[in-house]
This record gives structure tokens, C-alpha cells and sequence, in this order.
């Protein structure tokens, strides 16, 4: 039986305590040396890191200063990157004539992919559209910079393009088979649009089946497209001709785009309902 009352008792315990006390700070020592060496290794990762977003070798020996070298190089980083902005690639604008090209390509496609003697490849047929289509991408691969597009709608090179898409937007947007055309058609005139207005050009095509009380357009009379001679649009351009006013004219189609700029303004022509035309 150990005595507890002995001094010699008591100086063992005390030792064996003190050697535990040791172990334990031993222990926790190593562990807090290794934490400390996992903590300086991430710590070299993330300043080789930062070192390599900068570009340059950031010094850590200098106290706090670290923070301001840091601070620098990012600041001078985001300088570079606006000074690029307003270069040449920030000047460099969409190629919009391209994606006209593509989607028209694609409209093209899908005129051709009409059923024989269907309704719409009638109507395709009527209006011509694998023809105009062709004319106009043989004249859309001709233009090359800003200068060219603002000739092309001067021109009339852009005619066709810029009143077909409205049309068959008008009359035919509805008819499942012609949707893949309708949008080819819109992107087109869309992207062209975008192209034109990039250079101080803002186009204005009079929309079908709108009602016009002003001079600020130029009215013909002649529906040189025959747009008459499909029965849709012929009971459609009616039915909105019966709700003419005095003094009013229904566009029926546009059919030269009008345009505007800072310095001038050209309107635009339109073809209007004809009740002698329509109505037989």
C-alpha cells in the first residue's frame, strides 16, 4: 500500500506529474510547429500566387508594407486593363454585315426546304424570295467597312433586305412553316440596323397594316410586289382598310427605307392600300 503521507510518495507523484505536464506541452508544441509550417506553406502558395498575378516579386520581409505593394500592383493592373479598353480591341465593333450574311443564309435554306405546292412555297414563289435573297447576299459580301454600309443604304443596295423582313413579318410570321425565314430575315435586318446605326444611321421602315395621317412619309400607290394577288394578305389589308378615316392611308408595305442622321433626314416610301387595286 503506497503511503501518501510519505515524502518520498510525494516527490514521486510530483515528478510523474511534471513529466506528464512536459509530455503534454511537448505534444502540443510539435503540433503547433507543424500547424505553423502547413500555415507558412499556404502562405508561400498564395504570395507566389499574387506574385504571379502582379508580375512582379512581392517583399515580406518589410513588415506590413507587403499590403501596399499589393495594393499598387493591383492598381496598376486595372489601369493596364482600361488603357487596353480604349485601344484598338475596344474600337473593334461586331461584324454585323457577317451575321446579316448568315442569318439570310439560313432564310434562304428554309425557303427551300418548302414542300412543293404549299401554301407557303407559293407564296415564296410569289414574292420571289430565293431570288431577292441571293441578290442581296451577293451585295452584302461586297461590303467591308462602315463606309461601305452607309453607301449600300444610300444607295438602295439595303432596299430589299431592310422591306422584305417587315412584309413577311406582317402577313406570314404567324404560319409555322415560315418562322425559320421570318427570323433569318429579322436577324438580318436586325444586324444591319445595329451595323448602320454604329455609324450615326437611324433607319425607318414604316411597319405593314399601319395607319398614317402624316406627310413624313412618301405614299405610292402602285403594289408593285402584287401582294394583292395572295388572298391572306388581300383580306387582311381590307379588313384594316375598313377602319381608314378621311384623310388616312393604310401602309400596306414599305418599300424604300427612310433613314436620318444628325446632319439630314431621307423619308421613307411606302406602298398604301388602293380600294381600285384592293378591293378587286
Amino acid at each position: 500500500m503506497i503511503d501518501l503521507a510519505s515524502p518520498i510518495t510525494v516527490v514521486a507523484l510530483a515528478a510523474g506529474l511534471a513529466l506528464a505536464v512536459i509530455g503534454v506541452a511537448l505534444v502540443l508544441v510539435r503540433r503547433a510547429r507543424a500547424q505553423a509550417r502547413k500555415a507558412e506553406r499556404r502562405l508561400g502558395a498564395l504570395f507566389a500566387e499574387i506574385d504571379a498575378a502582379l508580375g512582379e516579386r512581392i517583399d515580406r520581409s518589410s513588415g506590413g508594407s507587403w499590403r501596399d505593394q499589393v495594393g499598387q500592383g493591383l492598381r496598376r493592373l486595372t489601369a493596364e486593363a482600361s488603357a487596353g479598353m480604349t485601344g484598338d480591341t475596344a474600337k473593334a465593333e461586331p461584324d454585323w454585315v457577317r451575321t446579316a450574311e448568315h442569318a439570310l443564309a439560313a432564310a434562304a435554306g428554309a425557303v427551300r426546304a418548302f414542300q412543293p405546292g404549299s401554301e407557303m412555297a407559293q407564296v415564296a414563289e410569289r414574292l420571289r424570295l430565293v431570288e431577292r435573297i441571293q441578290a442581296t447576299l451577293s451585295s452584302l459580301s461586297a461590303l467591308r467597312d462602315g463606309a461601305d454600309i452607309e453607301n449600300a443604304l444610300v444607295s438602295g443596295v439595303l432596299n430589299d433586305l431592310l422591306t422584305t423582313e417587315p412584309l413577311i413579318a406582317a402577313y406570314f410570321g404567324r404560319d409555322p412553316a415560315m418562322v425559320p425565314v421570318t427570323e433569318g430575315y429579322r436577324i438580318a435586318a436586325s444586324a444591319l440596323r445595329l451595323a448602320l446605326f454604329g455609324h450615326g444611321y437611324a433607319v425607318d421602315t414604316p411597319a405593314p397594316l399601319s395607319i398614317l395621317s402624316s406627310a413624313d412619309v412618301r405614299q405610292e400607290a402602285v403594289d408593285g410586289r402584287e401582294l394583292r394577288r395572295l388572298a391572306g394578305p388581300k383580306a387582311l389589308a381590307n379588313r384594316m382598310a375598313a377602319r381608314l378615316l378621311p384623310g388616312e392611308s393604310l401602309v400596306v408595305y414599305p418599300m424604300v427605307p427612310g433613314w436620318s442622321t444628325r446632319e439630314s433626314r431621307q423619308a421613307p416610301t411606302v406602298a398604301v392600300w388602293n380600294r381600285a387595286s384592293w378591293l378587286n
